[in-house]
């Protein structure tokens, strides 16, 4: 092959995966709290760019799969705040997602090209050359996929917080089940040359489990308010029930202290006419007990 040809082939597959890759990198910036974003940004979608672009025939297969994963698993993991295990989850999802949409490219070159995408690297590129503007929209179409993916992936680790608990796992379960059965009919229409029927059932296919996605996120997101308002009320009456026992309590004590000032104004009352009979002995006794009646008032008051 002409260099020059190969040369153009290796900068359409460039371009290709730079498109896809800064959604991609985007789009997990905004899932993880990564540092230094720029520089993850710039390994994200440079790297696996370089490598399927000039990769061929410099690389061996090995060296480039181990430089896609360091590239899309690695460092994600290492750049990235949270949890290990959330941490690894999110990038394994987010790579699962970015590669399910090229099912999404293929179907739509499919409907473009009314007939089964060429196999071959030359026979491709041909074919991209003859439509550059339709492959650029279509890449941007599955650019556009993949930040939808991402976010609502972002908001399935919101809404289920931690990815060990009783209400994450059935939505987790029913994503999975989802993704295998999607990929279970995108990838026999990217190995064989089939219709653009196929690639267009691909596509609604992978419509429907999207849709059943946001529902349950919805439904989800119902769930969890109805709980987090229910935890809310019952946090509201326990204070309320604390707040009147304290109003009782302080209701029988200002009871109390009003019968002590009673019966102290009676009893001095009662003081004050015995000294002016001149009983001054049982005027001593009265204020003997009321001083004893004031001391225990101030006891039992600290207690």
């Amino acid at each position: 092959m002409p260099t020059e040809l190969l040369l153009s082939n290796a900068a359409l597959e460039m371009v290709s995966f730079l498109i896809v890759g800064i959604a991609a990198a985007w789009g997990m910036v905004k899932l993880l709290s990564v540092r230094h974003a720029g520089l993850f940004a710039v390994v994200y979608a440079g790297v696996p760019a370089l490598v399927n672009a000039f990769g061929y025939g410099i690389l061996s297969g090995e060296v480039g799969f181990i430089l896609l994963l360091l590239s899309y698993i690695a460092l994600p993991v290492a750049l990235s705040e949270g949890g290990l295990a959330l941490r690894i989850v999110v990038a394994v999802a987010a790579l699962i997602c970015v590669t399910a949409t090229e099912a999404v490219e293929w179907a739509l070159w499919g409907v473009v090209l009314a007939g089964p995408v060429p196999e071959g690297f030359e026979q491709y590129f041909d074919t991209v050359r003859r439509n550059v503007p339709v492959w650029m929209a279509v890449q941007l179409v599955r650019a556009a996929i993949v930040l939808l993916l991402l976010r609502a992936l972002r908001a399935a680790v919101r809404r289920c917080g931690s990815w060990g608990s009783a209400e994450a796992w059935p939505f987790v379960v029913l994503a999975a089940s989802q993704l295998g059965l999607f990929l279970l009919a995108a990838i026999p229409g990217c190995l064989v040359d089939l219709d653009a029927w196929w690639y267009g059932a691909v596509v609604v296919l992978a419509l429907a489990c999207v849709a059943v996605d946001a529902i349950v996120l919805v439904l989800l997101g119902h769930q969890e308010r109805a709980l987090v308002e229910g935890r809310r009320a019952a946090l509201l009456q326990k204070r309320l029930d604390e707040q009147r026992a304290c109003y009782a309590a302080t209701m029988d004590e200002l009871e109390k202290i009003a019968c002590i000032r009673h019966d102290a104004r009676n009893q001095l009352q009662t003081i004050e006419e015995l000294t002016e009979r001149g009983e001054f002995g049982r005027a001593r006794m009265l204020a003997a007990d009321l001083r004893a009646a004031c001391e225990s008032g101030e006891g039992e008051a600290r207690r």
